[in-house]
């Protein structure tokens, strides 16, 4: 899980610092087909897609506040 997650803030953070409409579109493809994946696997595996929801979200939000302390 710990992969899905450090890979999922590299993903988020991708996604911030490029917000153009092929990566917005590709960023809320994973998001929805995660959020979709989360309510109909088993535990380890909504587990996990839970772990890349959270870890794109950190990396988008990690990646603004870096930007705006500048």
């Amino acid at each position: 899980m710990a992969r899905f997650h450090s890979y999922a803030i590299g993903d988020g953070a991708l996604i911030a610092k490029n917000p153009q409409p092929h990566m917005l579109n590709w960023g809320m493809r994973t998001l929805v087909s995660s959020f979709i994946q989360l309510f109909t696997l088993d535990a380890w595996k909504s587990a996990a897609f839970a772990a890349r929801i959270l870890g794109m979200l950190r990396g988008f939000t990690a990646f603004h506040l870096a930007s705006w302390r500048k």
